[in-house]
């Protein structure tokens, strides 16, 4: 991988297999359509890793996350991922529920029909949110997608919390 390359770190709510699936599938690519693709667990060796633990890290490295934790519900106390992605300038590409929902082969052909704006987006620098949509609701159109942007607005964006501070 080249110094420029886009990294792409997904979070633990997207089946590990699929992305190491997708990992696998960059031997195929052209060199600008490579991306270094990393599971979580694989990042942290360690499931349950509170994102106020991998988030600094990952900035630092200039990771772009994918997930589908939109940090809505949940016990987990301390910050929830969007913001802490836009607390570090982070761009977060969030799995739409449709999305998230689909089929494993069907979410992967979703996330590789956006994929040459992925490589553009993770050239960018946060804090950046994206949504990955279904195309349409249309049967021809599953394992298709879309990005939209959505904005966090300044006011939203909180300060970092600081390393080893959880609650």
């Amino acid at each position: 991988m080249t110094p420029s390359t886009t990294k792409i770190l997904f979070d633990e709510n997207i089946p590990r297999l699929l992305v190491s699936e997708l990992a696998r599938l960059m031997t195929f690519a052209l060199e600008d359509e490579r991306a270094d693709v990393r599971h979580l667990l694989d990042f942290t060796n360690q499931q349950g890793v509170w994102d106020e633990v991998w988030i600094p890290r990952a900035a630092q490295e200039e990771w772009m996350v994918i997930a589908a934790d939109r940090g809505k519900k949940g016990t987990k106390k301390g910050d929830k991922l969007p913001r802490l992605c836009a607390a570090y300038g982070m761009t977060l590409v969030l799995l739409s529920r449709r999305v998230h929902v689909r089929p494993r082969f069907q979410k992967l052909l979703t996330i590789l029909s956006v994929w040459h704006e992925l490589i553009e987006i993770g050239k960018m620098r946060g804090p950046l949110r994206f949504n990955l949509e279904p195309l349409s609701m249309a049967i021809e159109s599953r394992g298709r997608g879309r990005l939209v942007r959505r904005d966090t607005p300044p006011s939203a964006v909180p300060s970092p919390t600081p390393p080893g501070h959880l609650f």
